[in-house]
């Protein structure tokens, strides 16, 4: 099989090179005959990257972010007709989407569209720009003339059927995680940032507004009222940051890391005693997935798809959006309590289960060979 595929994330182009993209294309190059992927990126004359003799990873080069569409369906054209392509994949069901359904129409070969947030119909994704309502409409009729979706679990699944997809054309296969990485990390940054502090909540993640990590700051207030040794690490970057320092900057327990290498995360798990993940919307979060495998009890808002991830009250807690005094009640509780490691055990035996590597990989490629046929 010639796997085309249709993606959004360029960090591979770019200097920052963070995420395990390169790492999964990989693998699944192990089980496929070739995998070509075209990655929007701007006009900066990058040239085509090749991973592995059977993976290559094609940049758009486009002028206007308008313009990623009709560049990706151009060079899979030309790329199909020197190695004609069994499958495409698309990233999200928009923009992505349309460059598959647009190269279906020219080629008729079939595509998939990988969802991997819970942003359908949900009220806080609608509301955050008005473009959401236009494409909340658009991705839904794309996932429906889609041949195949892969989704990251269960609610999910049954969120596109009731859209209108066939069952038969929805397969849960989460994205490929390296547990391993997270759940044998022995290298820690605790005495890097603890100093007078005996506990360390961890959030990582993109600081913006969908994130939510105001509501966590909040709530971090007062819990280091209450619980003065108490540290709460930020780690990543993002639109929000600036604005998300001023709300921190008269309490002395939040500290702000800026993003760190992807490669070092797994320290910041293992420095950790608890993981927050206060988002407004999610899909499967991988984040949690991540804490969960590093052995870590988890505290997460209630998303859509936090179900399929947390047994409330056995590895975690879930708790009610802008709720910050009962969020920080959850932390609280969890900081202080002997069943805390215990719970964090559970997470981890959890997430080992549903999200084993191997078993994703199955899945992902029954996928592709039934889309394929």
């Amino acid at each position: 099989m010639h796997i085309l595929m249709f993606g959004l994330d360029n960090t591979m182009f770019t200097s920052e090179n963070r995420g395990d993209l390169p790492k999964r294309l990989l693998e699944y190059a192990k089980h496929v005959d070739r995998i070509s992927i075209i990655i929007h990126t701007p006009a900066k004359n990058y040239e085509p990257l090749t991973l592995a003799p059977n993976v290559t990873a094609y940049p758009t080069n486009s002028k206007r972010p308008t313009r990623f569409m009709r560049d990706a369906v151009r060079i899979a054209l030309d790329i199909h007709a020197k190695n004609p392509a069994s499958l495409t994949t698309a990233q999200d069901p928009f923009a992505c989407a349309i460059a598959a359904n647009r190269f279906k129409k020219k080629t008729s070969v079939p595509f998939i569209v990988n969802i991997v947030s819970s942003f359908f119909d949900d009220p806080f994704w609608k509301r955050e720009n008005w473009k959401n309502r236009f494409l909340n409409i658009l991705g839904k009729r794309l996932i429906r003339k889609a041949d195949g979706v892969r989704v990251e679990c269960e609610t999910e699944r049954q969120k596109c059927i009731s859209l209108g997809v066939s069952p038969e054309k929805v397969k849960v296969a989460p994205v490929l995680v390296d547990l391993k990485r997270f759940a044998n990390e022995q290298h820690s940054v605790r005495a890097q940032y603890l100093g007078n502090h005996d506990r360390i909540v961890l959030y990582i993640g993109r600081l913006s507004v969908e994130k939510n990590v105001g509501y966590l700051i909040d709530a971090a207030n007062i819990v280091t009222e209450k619980r003065p040794k108490t540290l709460f690490l930020i780690v990543g970057g993002g639109p929000e940051q600036e604005k998300l320092e001023a709300q921190a900057e008269d309490n002395p327990h939040v500290i702000f890391t800026g993003r760190v290498p992807h490669a070092d995360i797994p320290k910041y798990h293992k420095a950790a005693d608890l993981f927050v993940l206060p988002s407004l919307y999610e899909g499967i979060p991988l984040v949690i997935v991540e804490a969960s495998a590093a052995g870590l009890p988890v505290i997460c808002t209630d998303v859509r798809d936090a179900p399929d991830v947390i047994e409330d009250g056995k590895t975690g807690y879930i708790v009610q959006k802008g709720k910050p005094d009962l969020l920080a009640e959850k932390i609280i509780t969890l900081l202080e309590s002997p069943f805390r490691h215990e719970m964090g055990k559970n997470g981890q035996a959890l997430v080992i289960k549903q999200f084993d590597p191997e078993l994703n990989l199955r899945q992902c490629l029954e996928l592709w060979k039934q889309v394929a046929q």
